[in-house]
């Protein structure tokens, strides 16, 4: 269903800004959506909550951490996770997860949140 530009969506009651650049945040037909959209830095204030996991996998007093390759937050580092598939328990995700993202085969020992 596509937005109108007058009543866009919530994302007009949080962002006015580009949260990354500060710079004054545009209205753009992305993914036939009308999205706020920043001209400076491209951020894309999405505003489509889909549930995601993620794992924290810890080894030695280390955290494992991963370096994100795609937009967004290109560069920036992460914990291992994505996006729960239709059908499948948070626990049966970050189990596919962690192997995508990092080729181990993982236990939960326990969930630390569950938020919505």
């Amino acid at each position: 269903m596509q937005s109108d530009n007058k009543n866009l969506n919530d994302g007009d009651k949080y962002y006015k800004y580009c949260p990354n650049c500060k710079t004054e945040l545009q209205r753009k037909i992305i993914d036939n959506e009308t999205r706020l959209f920043c001209l400076s830095c491209s951020f894309i204030f999405w505003n489509n909550p889909k549930p995601v996991t993620s794992i924290i996998i810890e080894k030695d007093k280390k955290v494992l951490m991963l370096q994100r390759s795609n937009k967004p937050f290109k560069n920036y580092w992460v914990l291992p996770g994505g996006f729960t598939g239709y059908e499948e328990t948070a626990e049966q995700s970050i189990i596919r997860e962690a192997k995508e993202e990092t080729g181990l085969n993982v236990k939960i020992k326990s969930i630390v949140c569950l938020s919505n």
